[in-house]
C-alpha cells in the first residue's frame, strides 16, 4: 500500500509579522555555592517564579563578595539580578589575638578579616617597640595570616639583670631578678661595714642591652683603719695592730713589756669604727718603768718616755722623771706629766717659705706659730698668714688652706706700627718678671723707653702699658751725627 503525502507550501505575504515562539516566564535554578547555600534552599534545585527572593548564606569561615547585599531576585524577563554567580563565598582569616605585646585595630581581632584585608601591629604601650622585620598580617586567598601569628613582637628595650654585689645589695630588686626598661636606674648599696669603690655606684640602662658602665667596675670593699704605732715597750694581745689592716669592728688590746706598766691610759682598748677610725681617736698609750706595781724605794726614780710625736706637757714639763721621796709620796704628783700630740711638719708651702724656716722639716709643740712668707709676685689665699699648733696635734687653719697665689700682669695692646717679639705678651696674662720686648718696623724706632715691658710685682708693667710707641725716623745729617725726631 502507498502513500501519498503531499506538502503544501504556503507563500505568505512580506507584509505577515513572524509570530516568535512564547519565552518561559521562569528563572533557571542557581549555581551550587560553594561553601555557601541558598535560603530557600529549592533556588539551587529548579527553576522559580518572576518575584522570587533568594539569600546567600555563607559557611562559617567564609564571607559574601561580588554584590552590595545577599539578595538574587527573579524577574519577570526568567533573569536573575544580579546575574547567577556574582554572588560567591570568600575564604576569611581568623581574628588576630593579642600576644607578645602586640595588639591590633579592634576589627581585626574581634571578626574574621576577608582575603587581602591588612592589619597593622602595634605596641600595647609607649614603653615597648616593634621587634623584627614583619609590622602587619596580610590574610591569604586561602584563609591564612602571614607572617603567622605570634611572630610579631613587641619588647620592651631594657638592659640585662646584674648579677649580685658581695658584701651589697643592688635595688630597686628588680634589677637583679629581670630585665631593667631604658631609662630606670640600678644603684649598689654597700653593707654598713664596707664601703663602696668604684667611679660611679649608680647603673643606668642608657639603651637596649647597654648599661652606663660595665658590670662590675663598682665593688665593696671593708672598711679599713689606718695601722697603730708602734708604741715603746707596748705589744697589743691581736696580731697586725700596727702593721694592718684592721677592719670595722675589730678591737686592739694593748699591754706593756716586762717591767713597764700602763700610764695615763684612758681605755684598755681601741676599736676599728665605721669612719676608718680609731676610738679613742688620740691614740697615745704610755708604759713607764713597773714604778706604779710595786712600792719603791727612797731616791727611786721612774722615767716617762713620749713616743715618737708626743712631746712631754704638765707643770713639769722640764722633766721627765718621777722621784720617790722620804714620805713616800712621788716628785712631782703622779699624773703631772704627760705626753701630748705635736703637729707634723707642716712641708713646703708653693710660692713661699715658713717662719722659723724648721715648721716644714720638724714637728711642733702645742702652742707653736709657723707664719707663711710669699715670695715676691704672689699674694696670700686665705684669712690669716699663721698656722698654730693646737690640742690633738692638729694645725688651725687645716694644713693647706693658707696659700699663695701668683700675681700676673694683662695681656698688653698692640703697638702701632711695630709689634712684639712673643706674641703671648697680646693674648695672655703674664707672670711676676715677664719681659715683653717691642720691635718697630723699618723707619720707626722706639720712642718714651728703653724698648721693652718687664711685669712688676704689684700685677703693673714698668713702663706704664701703652707708653712704648714707634715713632717715624727723621734723619739729618749733621757733623755726622744723626739726629732722631718724633712726627707729631
Amino acid at each position: 500500500m502507498y502513500f501519498h503525502i503531499v506538502i503544501y507550501l504556503f507563500l505568505m505575504p512580506a507584509s505577515m509579522a513572524i509570530i516568535q515562539a512564547p519565552v518561559s516566564p521562569y528563572c533557571n535554578k542557581l549555581s551550587v555555592f560553594p561553601h555557601g547555600v541558598t535560603i530557600p534552599r529549592g533556588c539551587q534545585y529548579s527553576g522559580q517564579y518572576p518575584g522570587t527572593r533568594c539569600s546567600v548564606s555563607c559557611d562559617f569561615g567564609y564571607v559574601l563578595k561580588g554584590s552590595t547585599d545577599n539578595i538574587y531576585t527573579c524577574t519577570s524577563g526568567g533573569k536573575w539580578v544580579p546575574d547567577d554567580g556574582t554572588i560567591t563565598c570568600q575564604t576569611t582569616c581568623p581574628p588576630l589575638n593579642r600576644s607578645n605585646n602586640v595588639m591590633f585595630s579592634s576589627d581585626c581581632m574581634t571578626s574574621r578579616s576577608r582575603a587581602g584585608s591588612v592589619c597593622i601591629a602595634q605596641c600595647i604601650t609607649n614603653r615597648y617597640e616593634l621587634d623584627g622585620v614583619y609590622t602587619e598580617h596580610v590574610c591569604s586567598a586561602q584563609g591564612v595570616w602571614g607572617p603567622v601569628p605570634g611572630t610579631i613582637k613587641c619588647n620592651c628595650p631594657s638592659c640585662p639583670p646584674l648579677s649580685f654585689v658581695a658584701n651589697g645589695i643592688i635595688y630597686p630588686s628588680s634589677c637583679t631578678q629581670g630585665w631593667t626598661p631604658v631609662n630606670e636606674t640600678c644603684r649598689v648599696q654597700c653593707q654598713i661595714s664596707h664601703e663602696f669603690t668604684g667611679s660611679n655606684a649608680t647603673y643606668f640602662c642608657v639603651d637596649h642591652n647597654t648599661w652606663s658602665q660595665t658590670p662590675y667596675s663598682s665593688v665593696c670593699q671593708r672598711r679599713v683603719c689606718p695601722p697603730l704605732r708602734d708604741f715603746a715597750n707596748v705589744s697589743f694581745r691581736e696580731d697586725n695592730c700596727t702593721t694592718g689592716p684592721k677592719v670595722a669592728g675589730d678591737v686592739c688590746h694593748p699591754y706593756c713589756e716586762d717591767g713597764y706598766g700602763l700610764f695615763d691610759t684612758e681605755t684598755d682598748g681601741y676599736t676599728c669604727q665605721l669612719n676608718k677610725q680609731w676610738l679613742p681617736s688620740t691614740v697615745n698609750i704610755l708604759c713607764i718603768q713597773d714604778c706604779l706595781r710595786s712600792k719603791q724605794g727612797f731616791g727611786k726614780k721612774c722615767s716617762v718616755q713620749c713616743n715618737s710625736g708626743f712631746e712631754l706637757s704638765g707643770s713639769n714639763a722640764i722633766t721627765s722623771d718621777y722621784e720617790c721621796q722620804l714620805d713616800g709620796s712621788w716628785k712631782p704628783s703622779p699624773g703631772s706629766i704627760k705626753c701630748e700630740c705635736q703637729c707634723p711638719a707642716l712641708g713646703g708651702v708653693t710660692l713661699a717659705t715658713l717662719t722659723p724656716p724648721f715648721c716644714h722639716t720638724y714637728w711642733q709643740n702645742q702652742g707653736a706659730k709657723c707664719k707663711v712668707n710669699c715670695d715676691d709676685g704672689t699674694s696670700l689665699v686665705g684669712t690669716t698668714d699663721e698656722f698654730t699648733c693646737g690640742p690633738g696635734g692638729i694645725w688651725t687653719p687645716a694644713v693647706g688652706s693658707i696659700k699663695c697665689a701668683a700675681n700676673y700682669c694683662p695681656a698688653l695692646s698692640p703697638v702701632t706700627n711695630g709689634r712684639f717679639g712673643d706674641y703671648d705678651c697680646l693674648y695672655n696674662r703674664h707672670l711676676y718678671g715677664t719681659v715683653c720686648v717691642v720691635f718697630c718696623q723699618e723707619g720707626y724706632s722706639t720712642y718714651g723707653s728703653q724698648g721693652h715691658y718687664r711685669c712688676q710685682a704689684n700685677t703693673e708693667w714698668y713702663p706704664a702699658a701703652s707708653s712704648i710707641e714707634c715713632a717715624r725716623e727723621c734723619k739729618f745729617e749733621l757733623n755726622y751725627l744723626i739726629i732722631f725726631f718724633k712726627q707729631v
